[in-house]
């Protein structure tokens, strides 16, 4: 099995870092891989709308205490999130495949990073 995945931690075939970086005001969403990747992928507009949507009906159905929709609606906010980072390129379905071949499970390693107002975010171990 994979060891936990610090900070400074590279990636490698079952280990994926994944940076959604804010850098505008208002801000866009760009979703880079790696560090040998040469530019970041600007998540659309759309995509991030219909994000904020599913989890606009997760919280409701949360707050509201609708148990039969909770998993519904955490599912498809998870589907969402998946299409918005595989992207075209399939990325995140590919190293899934690879890590699966090697029997290992996929070290998925989200940070949410910022050049813009970064506040708190930029102190968090996590953005490290």
């Amino acid at each position: 099995m994979s060891p936990p995945l610090g900070p400074n931690v590279p990636s490698t075939e079952t280990r994926v870092m994944v940076d959604v970086l804010t850098e505008s005001q208002p801000p866009e969403f760009l979703v880079h891989w790696s560090a040998d990747e040469p530019r970041a992928r600007l998540v659309e507009p759309r995509d991030l709308e219909s994000l904020r949507q599913q989890l606009e009906v997760l919280h409701r159905a949360e707050r509201e205490k609708r148990t039969f929709e909770i998993p519904v609606a955490r599912r498809a906010a998870g589907e969402i999130l998946w299409a918005i980072l595989d992207g075209p390129e399939r990325r995140l379905t590919r190293a899934l495949k690879v890590a699966e071949g090697q029997g290992e499970p996929l070290d998925l390693v989200v940070r949410l990073r910022t050049g813009v107002d970064a506040g708190p975010l930029a102190r968090h171990e996590a953005t490290r």
